[in-house]
């Protein structure tokens, strides 16, 4: 059947539904047929190859592509021998004739060189990248894995097929699955059972094109190699060593994975390629081809619920095919970036009260507890929207969607009662499914029991897979992404009028683990969380890192975290770095499981400050936040920006441990503790021989004797899962350690303990840590400091239950544990918003920061638009709006004000509005002239007048106070506000810790009117004591003014009063300057 198209009048209405990416009225655009491939020119920067399917040529929305909608570009289509040609202005499209398949497809750029060309669908090697001893391939060589010199027959080739977000790896000879099932000696290659997580690999990236084969199962968690020549290949897991290095290092480990079709036609997970690759060419599958429910239908289509009996709940499985949309954009990261996000959808804005502060726990509430708690966020003046009750809101605690009424005896009015006190509520949801996704019962019970409790006032649903039960997805999805689906449509469907907030698992990352690339529809979904982490140094670093990378490599707004890590107790010091990482992410969430806390007034001093502080400022940031995101809902450029976006070319800016806030606000989160190891020179055995006595028992209870006693230099043991001495099991092990320790850091400690699983401590007889529990690796640290130059005598007790085994003995400054970061600082020059000092990039900078600080900057030249102090998102309007401006000498600077109504989904429309604000320094004329340009656009409800204040700090070298404000013409009273080192940044009174301030205050007006805020700092020797200049000043101010880029706001004829000496008054002479120069 040729040249069929499939097409529904209506189809446009779903992808207004499913990718919000604005008006999908048709375009026309040229389309191609030869024989059973179309060819699709969609614009000039991007290219459709589509293989006719069972149904036909497929033109309506697909579950990965909604964007339908696109302008085209010219072509014209020649024969060229065996080949159609397809030409643009930019590219060629090569398709042989009488195509049957996307086999022999290329792609040619305006000289005819090749820039892409279809994978082809033989079939893939596995080539080693250990040359020494010959070339070698894996083959099926009957149930071992074999290597050979070369590809002799299909034996060698193989077919890579993606399940649950592994590649599942099998041979095109014989069917059979590379695993390692029965953990032999070598790789198996045999019939496999579809439970199996033995036969699940991961192709990690090692380089130059090179992948590791990494086994999913736990049982033997080993990467594939050929590093012993015995002519098969073996497994071993990460860390083996072989006496030069590590498997990891090992060429033996790495292959080459050579003619990707089938990983290509089955692959719906990638990454986007960074914008300084300057790519030519890149291809993304739509795959598994799955068209849903069309909205016309009598039901709503979607995943509303359709009639019983309905197929697939009338969803069209049946038309999957290869369709390969390739993206030309001559080296134009940014263009692929929009054009990405244009063919399958935009991340959702989420709502303003989101990026509020968000508390979440998992504990069983009462109602009366649950707004005891909110009361204690007001009281404490503690910002907080959003409140999160995990699963313990249903009977049960693990599935159904039935009030547990022991909790809860009125669910409805605790909602209200939540809403009184201006907050939002999320309930967590781990779905126990009925069937699979698309079955009538599951749809049914998802979508009553969803909707159940959104008839009572919930606001929004957690999306948790984490447990073992989970959504059961159409074949070929996997349940992160098809999950964020089905609560997305139902939360849109059920409040049609408001952004569809949830929050689900980030697709690809499994606790905190970044394991494999996100699904292609999974950055459509707003607020996505790595899962079940822990609170220590190691897992900060990683959550800092997903946060980068997913901006970098997908157009990921909010990826976020349990602040304080779900599970373990932070030391106070630990905690207050997750938050001030926090306060600056897409996402503030206090997070952790049960039986412990994240409460901020539950940690010793400064915690509770800190939280307060943070999230104060984080409430002024809020217009920072909310551009950033609306730029993200554009361009799909990140919130959290990696710093090699703005700055290529620079290998420290590739760094995903430090961040840019917008494009000016530099943050570098803390990401180690100050705590350190208790050196072996403080420690004695209590005999005065160096060391501490160890006595080792093979039982978790310290109980007998002790298998073994040694002397240890230090107490600083991370023996992973294996086991601590010979002849002392893995898992079931104690120790006791006695001696004595004299304190030598040069100030009073702390000391503390980092253990997994029990521990205690003495000191001086006196029990000072007591955490005899099983636990993940945990620091605990006593209340007591110990005075530098003392001994004192310890003893240390340790059990190890199973899993992990970590035992540390380690100290901390008793006053404040500072700690020192480095960083890298861009180009240009940027302000230590702690400090005030002002480092010049590029270069690596070392912060010395306390407690209370992280390291902040920002960029010369920079404007920051402030919202008031607020204890939630919507208790006071944005008025007025402080602009806190960091002036350069030289310049124009601009920012953008961004607002719309903060709920709705009006901002697709076009209802939202920008104010451009401009700073122009002239260093001759030493005057900063600002602009508040008019308004544009326009949102229901929005504010017809607004005030403003301007906070600055006075350029480098000019004088330290202005001679003269004026506001729209006007003269203006301006005060002078000292510096404080003890104050919070980006404040919008009082003091700032960095430098001394000019604050102006401006008065209301309409905010579609220009307002102009002149600021002259002149110096002494320009003007006398009344203000007058002379002739030979005139004419340097002359010449300045004659470069100056803006226009003061006054009438120029007004103020003309010459003074009776000859001279003329300075400003007057500016006046008199521009009548005469017109």
């Amino acid at each position: 059947m040729k040249d069929k198209i499939l097409f529904n009048g209506k189809w446009w209405l779903i992808c207004l539904v499913m990718a919000a990416i604005g008006s999908l009225t048709p375009s026309v655009r040229a389309d191609e047929v030869i024989d059973q491939v179309r060819v699709q020119v969609l614009s000039p920067t991007l290219v459709r190859i589509e293989l006719e399917g069972p149904k036909g040529f497929e033109d309506r929305p697909t579950f990965h592509i909604t964007g339908r909608n696109w302008p085209g570009a010219a072509v014209t289509r020649s024969s060229s021998g065996s080949f159609e040609w397809i030409r643009t202005a930019d590219f060629t499209v090569k398709v042989p004739s009488n195509a049957q398949s996307l086999d022999g497809i290329v792609i040619t750029d305006s000289n005819d060189t090749v820039i892409w060309s279809m994978p082809s669908s033989t079939g893939v090697t596995l080539k080693c990248r250990w040359t020494e001893h010959g070339e070698a391939y894996l083959f099926d060589n009957g149930d071992q894995l074999g290597y050979g010199a070369e590809p002799e027959d299909d034996r060698y080739y193989w077919f890579l097929e993606s399940a649950e977000g592994y590649t599942q790896i099998r041979n095109k000879a014989t069917g059979d699955y590379i695993h390692l099932e029965n953990n032999l000696s070598y790789v198996e290659c045999t019939p496999v059972q579809s439970h199996w997580h033995s036969k699940d690999w991961t192709l990690q990236d090692a380089g130059q094109g090179y992948k590791r084969l990494l086994c999913r199962w736990s049982g033997a968690p080993d990467y594939i190699h050929i590093e012993n020549l015995r002519g098969y290949a073996e497994h071993a897991p990460a860390g083996t060593d072989n006496g030069d290095s590590t498997i990891d290092k090992w060429w033996s480990a790495m292959w080459l994975v050579q003619g990707e079709s089938s990983a290509f036609f089955s692959n719906n997970r990638c990454w986007i390629p960074h914008p300084s690759e300057q790519t030519q060419a890149w291809a993304i599958v739509d795959t598994p081809r799955y068209v849903p429910a069309l909205p016309d239908e009598p039901w709503g289509g979607g995943y509303n619920v359709a009639p019983a009996g309905t197929l697939n709940n009338g969803w069209d499985l049946e038309n999957d095919s290869h369709d390969v949309y390739v993206f030309l954009p001559k080296g134009d990261g940014r263009q692929l970036r929009r054009d990405f996000l244009a063919l399958t959808g935009r991340t959702d804005m989420i709502p303003l009260k989101a990026f509020g502060a968000w508390d979440s726990r998992w504990y069983p509430y009462t109602h009366q507890e649950a707004l005891a708690k909110i009361e204690t966020y007001r009281s404490k003046a503690i910002p907080l929207d959003m409140f999160v009750v995990d699963t313990d809101w249903r009977i049960g605690a693990s599935h159904g969607y039935a009030v547990n009424t022991e909790l809860f005896e009125d669910m409805p009015q605790f909602l209200r009662d939540a809403h009184a006190k201006n907050v939002w509520v999320m309930f967590n949801d781990h779905p126990e499914p009925q069937g699979k996704a698309l079955e009538y019962v599951e749809v049914k019970y998802r979508n009553d029991g969803l909707r159940s409790l959104f008839n009572m006032g919930l606001d929004t649903w957690w999306y948790d897979r984490n447990w073992h039960t989970a959504i059961i997805p159409p074949d070929s999805l996997n349940k992160e992404v098809f999950g964020m689906y089905i609560y997305r449509w139902i939360t849109q469907d059920y409040y049609p009028n408001r952004r569809p907030l949830i929050m689900a698992n980030v697709d690809g990352i499994d606790n905190g683990y970044l394991n494999r690339p996100p699904d292609i529809a999974a950055h459509r979904y707003s607020i996505q969380w790595t899962g079940d982490t822990t609170c220590d140094d190691a897992s900060l670093q990683r959550e800092v890192r997903n946060a980068v990378y997913n901006g970098v490599f997908q157009p990921f707004a909010y990826t976020s975290t349990d602040l304080g890590g779900h599970m373990g107790t932070p030391t106070t010091e630990q905690y207050c770095r997750w938050v001030q990482f926090g306060a600056l992410s897409p996402i503030f969430r206090l997070h952790c499981t049960a039986g412990i806390t994240r409460d901020p007034w539950a940690f010793d001093d400064p915690a509770e400050d800190v939280v307060r502080e943070y999230l104060r400022m984080r409430m002024r940031l809020l217009p920072v936040f909310y551009a950033a995101a609306r730029d993200n809902y554009d361009t799909g450029e990140p919130i959290l920006k990696r710093c090699d976006l703005n700055y290529p070319g620079y290998a420290e800016a590739e760094s995903n441990y430090q961040y840019l806030l917008g494009d000016d606000i530099l943050a570098a989160p803390v990401l180690s503790s100050s705590k350190q190891a208790v050196p072996a020179d403080w420690l004695t055995d209590g005999t005065g021989a160096a060391g501490i006595k160890g006595q080792y028992y093979a039982n978790p209870t310290l109980s007998g004797s002790p298998e073994g006693v040694r002397t240890d230099a230090v107490v600083d043991f991370n023996w992973a899962a294996g086991s601590p001495a010979e002849g002392l099991p893995a898992d079931g092990f104690s120790v006791r350690w006695s001696g004595t320790i004299t304190i030598q850091a040069g100030y009073d400690v702390r000391l503390g303990l980092t253990s997994d699983d029990g521990c205690r401590l003495w000191v001086n007889d006196e029990l000072v840590i007591d955490k005899w529990i099983d636990q993940p690796e945990t620091t605990y640290w006593t209340s007591t400091a110990y005075q530098n130059g003392q001994t004192y005598a310890i003893q240390i007790e340790y059990y190890e239950a199973s899993g992990q085994a970590v035992c540390r003995l380690v100290y901390e400054n008793a006053e404040d544990p500072g700690v020192q970061r480095q960083l890298w600082i861009p180009p240009g020059r940027w302000t230590n918003v702690w400090m005030g000092e002002v480092i010049s990039g590029p270069q690596l900078y070392t912060a010395s920061v306390s407690l209370t600080q992280m390291p902040m900057f920002v960029k010369e030249g920079t404007i920051i638009p402030l919202a008031p102090d607020m204890a939630y998102t919507h208790e006071k309007p944005w008025n007025p709006i402080t602009l806190d401006i960091y002036p350069g000498p030289t310049g124009t600077v601009t920012a953008v004000l961004y607002e719309d109504d903060g709920v709705s989904n009006d901002y697709q429309s076009g209802k939202y509005r920008k104010t451009m604000l401009q700073a122009a320094a002239n260093d001759v004329a030493k005057t900063l002239l600002i602009t508040l340009h008019p308004a544009e656009g326009e949102f229901p409800n929005a504010m017809a007048d607004r005030a403003w204040t301007v906070r600055l700090r006075t350029p480098a070298g000019w004088p330290a106070t202005p001679h003269r404000v004026t506001v729209d013409g006007v003269r203006t009273d301006f005060e002078t506000i000292r510096r404080d080192q003890n104050a919070m940044p980006f404040a919008v009174k009082g003091a700032a810790p960095d430098a001394d301030l000019i604050e102006i205050q401006i008065s209301s007006a309409p905010v579609k009117q220009t307002r102009t805020i002149a600021v002259a700092y002149y110096s002494p020797a320009d003007f006398d004591q009344n203000n007058n200049v002379d002739l030979a000043d005139l004419r340097v101010l002359i010449k300045s003014w004659l470069k100056y880029p803006g226009e003061p706001a006054y009438d120029p004829r007004a103020n003309l009063d010459k003074a009776s000496d000859g001279l003329i008054n300075l400003w007057d002479s500016a006046v008199l300057f521009r009548e005469w120069t017109g």
